[in-house]
């Protein structure tokens, strides 16, 4: 696969590209764009051997679009293919579950709507169902995870691409729809809870995850003309994780696109 198009250019406010090379671009664009949501996604679930492998799988593949982060998708790579699952599922519990150093889940940022933590996980339904994407039953109430939210903006720009060739009056709406949920959603806490995690955490994994998300979320809220939020403090009592603590039994505990 050929290089990924500039990821800094600025959204084009879901115009329809004008030339078949413009249109070949900005359909590549989106790829590789829900490639990197994904790897990002498939990092910040309980790790299983399998999710390790398409880590490793996705980093390597990414590495060649994004030279400017190569090192940093090698270094994940590596990671991922040398880590023990049993290792980083046990940091990944340590790190992100109960009363956690770095609660993955927005709710449990005290950044949320002041109506709580109930309007903020309608909102994200909301969006879900508009795009008639839903969680996994596996997953139970995390519609707020990180990687839920990483997940959904996956798939989001898998249908921007196919708009772009099929769909030419959707464009907009989805492109509405990433800018949108980066503004009411990511924006608020990805940053904050990426720092914690590298502060938090010892293990080449996770602080590589770390540094490309941070990476990412700048990179994104550049492009879609979004102030990100550097910092937040947590929610008191970071009630949030207490309530949807992740079975380390539970192997598939990940979103799902159906």
């Amino acid at each position: 696969m050929s290089a990924a198009p500039s990821p800094t250019a600025p959204r084009e406010n879901g115009q329809i590209p004008a030339t078949r090379e413009d249109l070949e671009r900005r359909v590549l664009e989106a790829l590789w764009r829900s490639s990197v949501y994904r790897l990002l996604a498939t990092a910040l679930v309980l790790p299983t051997t399998e999710s390790l492998q398409e880590v490793a799988r996705i980093a390597d593949r990414l590495a060649h679009g994004f030279p400017t982060q190569a090192q940093l998708l090698a270094a994940l790579a590596r990671a991922a293919r040398s880590a023990s699952a049993e290792d980083v599922a046990s940091e990944y519990l340590r790190l992100c579950e109960r009363a956690a150093p770095c609660p993955p889940r927005e709710g449990s940022w005290g950044i949320q709507p002041i109506s709580g933590r109930p309007a903020l996980l309608a909102d994200l339904a909301g969006f879900y169902a508009a795009f008639e994407m839903r969680l996994s039953d596996t997953m139970g109430d995390t519609e707020d995870h990180i990687a839920a939210e990483l997940e959904f903006l996956s798939f989001l720009c898998l249908k921007e691409a196919y708009a772009f060739a099929t769909q030419a009056d959707a464009v907009a709406v989805v492109a509405d729809a990433v800018q949108s949920f980066w503004r009411d959603h990511l924006a608020r806490f990805a940053i904050p809870f990426a720092k914690s995690l590298q502060d938090a955490t010892a293990l080449d994994f996770y602080r590589v995850v770390a540094a490309l998300l941070q990476w990412w979320a700048r990179l994104e809220c550049d492009r879609l003309q979004i102030a990100a939020e550097e910092t937040a403090s947590l929610a008191s009592g970071n009630a949030a994780e207490a309530e949807c603590f992740t079975c380390p039994f539970d192997t598939q505990a990940r979103p799902k696109v159906t």
